[in-house]
């Protein structure tokens, strides 16, 4: 087995000049560093990390004998500063963004020995370990080590700077299957630094050596990435508020977001659903293993679109599209093999609305075009699973449980959330059906929404209960279930049902029924015992992030606020935009697998832009409905970028007793957008109205607990609404 020809890695790492950034003490705190082919994942003390090069596990349980001082987080980059027998040792991890590779470097400013061990199995974890190989071959030669599995294409290769100065490999005899252990010393001049790049391929040795190529000049792939953060945060959205920890959540999440964009090669490139760190006692690598979630990935896209990051939706929807069935089914997930599974009532309907909203925030047509089959397979594929014409969808095996989260065994009552999104995509693909020119479908569509909003109402509210079933009863899974649980907050956040119809889980989420300690329950404090499984507490920050948003489409602006800061205040918490699991607000053992949601980050920028601003894109008209709800704690904020087409716009508010001002700014794109603009203001009355300087008749409404005062302007130059109120309130109040 020859060992290919390894480039120097002579050339220490740079600093690497990435914003935002976080230092941490506490050696607990997990972290996950991502690029599009790999990440490392573990805890910032080096318990145990693992590296992905997506599909191979290629290092597992990497152990650095030294004792955890401090650690310097960013997106591109962890820096670790240890003490080795009393000597200070710096350790710098890094990801390239586009390479299958992963780069450590130590260093000692006074010199140290250092030891350093892994465990190499080059195969992907459950639920792919059907793939893994009768036998590890590997080959030490230098300062590489070369290691294979059955598959011919399949290798994974250590590259050093320099040969360790003691470097043992051998049989791990401690794994389940087939790997070897490596161990090594390194004994460190003062000032010197070692280097270790990991890399593997499974498309064969021609594409090992353009990974080998590529690596020549670290430092000048660390510029890279650096160059891209700053690229990234120079042209999505940006947010200020009296309370810095805003900006500073969005900067994460907008990093992270970018983070889960990952691809395998023969696969696709897609969201993923999070990368996990290794648990305690758990089998190597299962923990840690990437998977292509549709329900994960549109929800996280949808927050993408929202943050100006299109590329990410797009590609999600060319993945979604490459897995299709020929009978139109989406799949719900896919593993880091290509093996797609199918059966989830919400993954067509899903596909659909993204469909949809990417149209909306982008209006491209010509990705829409490239995959309108797909996207009319599905539509006829959401016609035919229906047990009725104007039926809502059903929940078949392998669907999802109270509240959307993954269900177990069959349901084939139709279910509230699966529904709403169904009326919800149906009725916003109208836009893009006309936009294609497709006037006969645009007309079917509008119907089909039409009939599906009346069986939404017909078969799941109760008009005694003033709320709806969450599942409808009938089929031989019994009767309705009318459960509260936070996964009511779907068919609002869509606009699907009204308000009014869910009054009694709207006054439920509003107040302290979902509210635990630092975050929102996923059932209601006070009914009965939630279910096993996913259901059973709120650590999935999705249903967070449901309730805020959910609580600003029904004009609870403090409650959906608070809910939204919880968020907030975790994504800084972390200093990496991810949160973890604790059920009921508190940590249980066990559910800290998969601590890096994807939905974590994407929930600090859907509730904020659309709920907090109210955003509504229809840039394949070029329109734009802005709706903010001011929180009462804040008299300003400022967003900037927010981009609907080739359009970017900016909104500057301040409140000076009762007046509000907004002041509004298109600040690129050829084609002024026409803006529908409808703040929703603590207040009772409207006293006066201003647009440009000049008084202004606004037709003020109640809107939830506040009062929305709308106007309609066209931004072809700066334009500002000066509101005056009387009687002003606080939701909490009303």
């Amino acid at each position: 087995m020859q060992v290919p020809a390894l480039p120097t890695l002579a050339e220490p790492l740079p600093p690497i000049h990435a914003r935002p950034t976080a230092t941490h003490a506490d050696g607990r705190v997990p972290f996950a560093l991502a690029g599009r082919r790999g990440f490392i994942a573990g805890t910032l003390d080096g318990a145990a990390m693992e590296v992905w090069l997506h599909p191979l596990c290629v290092i597992r349980s990497l152990h650095t004998h030294a004792t955890f001082r401090e650690a310097i987080v960013t997106p591109a980059s962890v820096e670790r500063k240890l003490d080795a027998g009393g000597r200070a040792v710096v350790e710098k991890l890094f990801i390239p963004l586009d390479l299958p590779a992963a780069v450590f470097e130590w260093s000692a400013p006074d010199g140290a020995e250092l030891r350093v061990e892994w465990t190499t199995a080059p195969w992907p974890a459950s639920p792919d370990s059907a793939d893994a190989p009768a036998a590890l071959r590997w080959r030490r030669h230098g300062r590489a080590l070369i290691a294979r599995a059955d598959a011919p294409a399949e290798a994974v290769l250590f590259g050093f700077s320099r040969e360790p100065d003691a470097f043992e490999v051998g049989a791990d005899a401690a794994a389940a299957g087939p790997a070897i252990r490596v161990r090594l010393t390194l004994r460190l001049g003062p000032g010197e630094s070692v280097r270790l790049a990991a890399l593997s391929t499974t498309e064969g040795d021609d594409a090992l050596a353009a990974t080998l190529a590529a690596l020549r000049s670290v430092p000048a792939l660390v510029r890279a990435r650096a160059g891209a953060l700053a690229r990234l945060a120079a042209s999505t959205i940006s947010f200020s508020a009296p309370d810095p920890l805003a900006a500073e959540a969005l900067d994460w999440a907008k990093a992270r977001l970018d983070a889960y964009r990952a691809e395998t090669p023969g696969v696709g490139r897609s969201l993923v659903a999070g990368y996990g760190r290794p648990r305690s006692g758990a089998d190597d690598g299962e923990a840690g293993h990437p998977r292509y979630s549709t329900r994960d990935a549109v929800w996280t896209a949808l927050a993408s679109l929202a943050a100006g990051q299109f590329d990410a939706a797009a590609e999600v929807l060319r993945f979604l599209g490459r897995h299709q069935a020929p009978s139109g089914a989406i799949p719900h997930a896919c593993t880091a093999r290509g093996v797609a599974h199918y059966g989830a009532a919400d993954s067509t309907p899903l596909y659909l609305l993204l469909a949809a909203r990417y149209g909306a925030w982008t209006g491209d047509l010509g990705l829409l075009r490239e995959q309108w089959t797909c996207i009319l397979a599905a539509f006829r594929f959401c016609l035919g699973a229906d047990a009725a014409a104007d039926g809502p969808t059903g929940d078949p095996a392998g669907g999802r449980g109270r509240g959307g989260a993954a269900g177990s065994g069959h349901d084939d009552r139709a279910a509230l959330h699966v529904a709403a999104l169904r009326a919800a995509a149906l009725a916003e693909l109208v836009a893009v059906a006309e936009a294609m020119g497709d006037p006969a479908l645009a007309a079917e569509l509008r119907e089909r929404a039409a009939r599906a909003r009346d069986a939404v109402e017909r078969r799941f509210h109760d008009a005694a209960r003033r709320t709806g079933a969450l599942h409808s009863g009938g089929g031989t899974a019994g009767a309705a279930d009318w459960m509260q649980t936070a996964g009511y907050a779907v068919p609002l956040l869509l606009g699907a049902v009204p308000a009014e119809r869910l009054h009694a889980w709207v006054d439920l989420a509003a107040a302290d029924g979902f509210t635990a300690h630092r975050d929102v329950r996923m059932i209601a404090a006070g009914g009965p015992d939630a279910p096993a499984g996913d259901d059973s507490g709120a650590w999935q920050p999705l249903h967070a992030g449901w309730a805020s948003w959910a609580g600003y489409a029904a004009g609870r602006s403090d409650a959906a606020f608070r809910h939204w800061w919880r968020i907030v205040e975790r994504a800084v918490e972390r200093g990496e935009g991810a949160r973890g699991g604790d059920p009921q607000g508190a940590r249980q053992p066990g559910t800290d697998a998969h601590t890096d949601h994807a939905s974590a980050a994407g929930m600090v920028v859907a509730p904020l832009v659309y709920g907090l601003l109210g955003a509504e894109p229809d840039a394949l008209r070029h329109r734009l409905r802005l709706r903010p709800q001011p929180p009462t704690a804040w008299d300003r904020f400022v967003v900037e970028r927010l981009r609907v087409g080739d359009a970017e716009v900016a909104l500057r508010y301040r409140r000076d007793g009762a007046r509000h001002t907004f002041v509004v700014e298109q600040t690129t794109g050829p084609v002024p957008l026409r803006l529908v603009l409808e703040p929703v203001l603590p207040a009772r009355r409207l006293a006066a109205a201003r647009v440009d300087g000049r008084d202004a008749k606004l037709d003020a409404r109640p809107f939830g607990e506040r009062l929305l005062v709308p106007v309609q302007i066209v931004l072809d130059h700066e334009r500002s609404l000066e509101i005056d109120v009387e009687d002003a309130t606080t939701d909490d109040a009303a």
